[in-house]
């Protein structure tokens, strides 16, 4: 009986061990396609190499106005009241061109937002600087229908946007142990061999 205990947790560990892992549920969130292929899209925003993180591809919103602003929403199902964690990278970056305003200094015209939902705003940059790529995160709560929306533009510069991200938190669900059909036929072996062994010893102990 103790070949078959071993046996059973060895099937139920090897199931165990290949669980996926969260799944991202947004299409594209890495922009490596090079386009915005899942995403609506308006204004001036588009997808360029080597401006992501570590040079990969990102999304860049480069519009000089309000009025030019670059816009990407992107829409996902989402389990009613369930615990999602929403993250990206952001990076600001001026020009150093001659007649623009200094890449160190604040640009007056220049904002980004995130939206969700429409109505719900996580964030707001104005009056941007430089910066490097920044980790953005976020707990949500499933709405059954979930929109997240990035706006954008910078006078003379540009957001960067990449590493878009939206997983459940809840663990996945345990992996359902099927054993193939050889398998079910060693467990039947050894079960048996189990019974046979333990109706001998209880006959000579009669």
């Amino acid at each position: 009986m103790r070949t078959l205990k071993i046996a059973v947790a060895a099937a139920v560990l090897c199931a165990v061990g290949t669980g996926a892992n969260a799944q991202n549920l947004i299409t594209n969130g890495d922009f490596e396609t090079g386009t915005l292929a899942g995403w609506s899209s308006s204004g001036t925003v588009n997808v360029s190499a080597l401006l992501g993180v570590g040079n990969s591809y990102g999304a860049v919103f480069a519009g000089i106005s309000s009025g030019a602003s670059g816009d990407i929403n992107q829409t996902v199902t989402t389990l009613i009241n369930g615990s999602y964690t929403f993250s990206f990278d952001l990076k600001g970056q001026g020009s150093s061109v001659s007649g623009f305003v200094s890449p160190d200094a604040p640009i007056v015209n220049s904002e980004f937002t995130v939206k969700l939902n429409n109505t719900t705003q996580l964030l707001d940059l104005t009056n941007s600087v430089n910066f490097a790529f920044n980790h953005y995160s976020f707990n949500l709560t499933g709405t059954g229908s979930t929109k997240l929306e990035f706006k954008g533009f910078w006078t003379g510069g540009s957001y960067r946007l990449d590493n878009v991200s939206l997983v459940n938190n809840a663990p996945p669900p345990p992996p359902v142990v099927t054993p193939e059909p050889g398998t079910w036929a060693m467990l039947s072996g050894l079960l048996t061999v189990g019974c046979i062994s333990t109706a001998k010893r209880k006959r000579r102990a009669v």
